[in-house]
């Protein structure tokens, strides 16, 4: 494993930077790495907290708003459905099913030039923009005729939306430690949910009165809502979002003590612009921690986007009219999901150690509870336990959530990062494209085959994350053993580690660097 001269110990335990020296450069890097390092004493708790709270009040708003819009936009169909989107708009067969595959394919295509291009810009305002325009496209989608019109636009919406993901992982990760990182990244990922429940009681009541003068077309009400929603929040992120480096709500000395306070992550701070490392990226895809992020997002992706795109048909199917889907049957599933996933962040930030544990037990219910909903008749005497079944079967959606989590505490190097971010959401849009297309129209109204297939990939999940984890404690314990046997205390580890980490090194270049689990 490569190594840096950081690593080498004087006789008094301190880095060695005899080799360093050989090159002005990278003494200047050292320098600048072990002054981060450093920092970190020089503040006290009083202000930590602060810059904390601050944080806390300006970022997770903000995320917490675009990651909502975000999901909105991007399953506004499923609730166009019940509202008259497929005989307004002329589609039969797949061609439904078709408008998520094609808004996923988009996403996979552009995904890698998305991130490529937000490590080069300025993260913050570059989602700006990105919100801005795709904010109009679901504004168009509301004047929409055909197919053919429907098809274009969400695929436009798909290469737009692609990288919000990513940046949003990368900015959480920027201003928070390992141990704040899950429960804040919770907090703006429950906004499918709490934003989502806020948004589909506005919805009810649009759709409503739209539906009262004309049913047809009350679809189109939903896409001027959500684009003019959207476009308003673009204006916001552009002034607010960005790394602590980038952003204008932060002084100078604001920045370096942000960069002193995570630099304990091992996985480098954005105290510098950090250009492309091709080592880095050849690494980021021969790493076995890649694979597992591919294909437990891959699999995970398939009955995430398949329930979610059928969910209001499939609630329907229990008895529920168009309106009571939105109010009797998703607004009551998205409080459940979002209770659930603060405890789960609660969980994280009292407990370590625990993430795959949540993961796993977050896949047991959805394995059971969709496989029992696919097999069970549905009748009028057992529609509610049936709906019941299909609540507690959402479960399987944090531990997607959280392998997404797991980049910014276990990853180093920003072109590392940007690669699996890559693989990662290519991986979640390949899943979300081939979803929609298990659930087949002619399976309707019950969609036997759809919801045992994707019981079926919850459960293969489930099977990888154990080998995920085991891969993880084995690797960790290699690099414990290799410490005590050069005589590194843990206090000396973790110092090194840090140096490194500031110094560019990548999760596998630096022997101190230690996985999460």
């Amino acid at each position: 494993m490569q190594t840096s001269s950081v690593d080498e110990k004087t006789s008094t335990g301190a880095p060695a930077f005899d080799e360093l020296e050989k090159d002005n450069s990278n003494v200047t890097e050292a320098a600048a790495a072990v002054d981060i390092v450093e920092a970190a004493q020089e503040y006290t708790p009083a202000q930590y907290r602060r810059l904390v709270l601050k944080t806390d009040l300006i970022i997770l708003p903000m995320l917490w708003l675009c990651w909502g819009l975000v999901q909105a936009d991007k399953g506004s169909t499923s609730q166009q459905a019940t509202f008259g989107l497929q005989t307004s708009a002329h589609l039969h067969g797949q061609q439904f099913a078709m408008l998520t595959t094609l808004f996923f394919i988009a996403y996979f295509v552009a995904e890698f030039p998305a991130n490529w291009l937000m490590q080069k810009t300025h993260l913050g305002r570059t989602v700006g923009v990105l919100m801005l325009l795709w904010g109009c496209i679901v504004l168009a989608i509301g004047f929409c005729h055909n197919y053919a019109q429907l098809a274009a636009l969400r695929f436009i919406q798909g290469i737009l939306e692609c990288s919000v993901g990513p940046a949003f992982l990368i900015i959480t990760g920027s201003f928070y430690t390992t141990k704040e990182l899950i429960l804040r990244a919770f907090v703006w990922g429950t906004a499918p949910f709490s934003f989502g429940a806020a948004s589909n009681i506005a919805i009810y009541f649009i759709a409503k009165k739209a539906q009262e003068n004309d049913a047809a077309n009350a679809w189109r009400s939903i896409s001027y809502f959500l684009g003019g929603l959207t476009i308003f929040a673009a204006i916001a992120a552009f002034f607010l979002l960005g790394t602590p480096r980038e952003v204008m709500w932060m002084s100078a000395e604001e920045k370096r003590m942000s960069a002193a306070r995570t630099a304990s992550n091992q996985t480098g701070t954005d105290s510098k612009k950090q250009p492309w490392d091709n080592k880095q990226a050849i690494e980021a895809l021969c790493d076995p921690q890649t694979f597992f992020f591919f294909f437990c997002t891959l699999v995970n992706g398939l009955p995430n986007s398949g329930v979610q795109t059928f969910g209001n048909l499939v609630l329907k199917s229990f008895g529920f009219s168009s309106l009571d889907s939105i109010l009797k049957g998703t607004l009551p599933i998205n409080i459940y999901q979002w209770g659930l996933y603060l405890i789960m962040g609660f969980l994280t930030l009292r407990y370590t150690r625990i993430r795959f544990y949540l993961m796993i037990g977050s896949l047991i219910p959805s394995v059971i509870c969709l496989f029992l909903l696919a097999f069970i008749p549905t009748t009028h005497s057992n529609r509610l336990g049936k709906f019941f079944l299909y609540m507690l079967g959402q479960t399987g959606g944090i531990a997607g959530f959280l392998i997404q989590c797991f980049v910014p505490s276990n990853v180093a190097g920003r072109t590392k990062k940007t690669v699996v971010l890559t693989v990662i959401f290519c991986a979640y849009a390949a899943g979300n494209s081939i979803g929609p297309q298990v659930f087949r129209s002619t399976d309707a109204p019950r969609y036997i085959k759809g919801i045992s297939v994707s019981a079926s990939m919850y459960a293969v999940e489930l099977a990888l994350m154990v080998l995920w984890r085991v891969y993880y404690a084995v690797e960790n314990r290699r690099r414990d053993r290799a410490a005590e046997a050069a005589g590194i205390t843990k206090e000396e580890r973790e110092r090194l580690g840090t140096i490194n980490a500031e110094m560019g090194m990548t999760d596998r270049q630096n022997p101190h660097f230690r996985y999460s689990v």
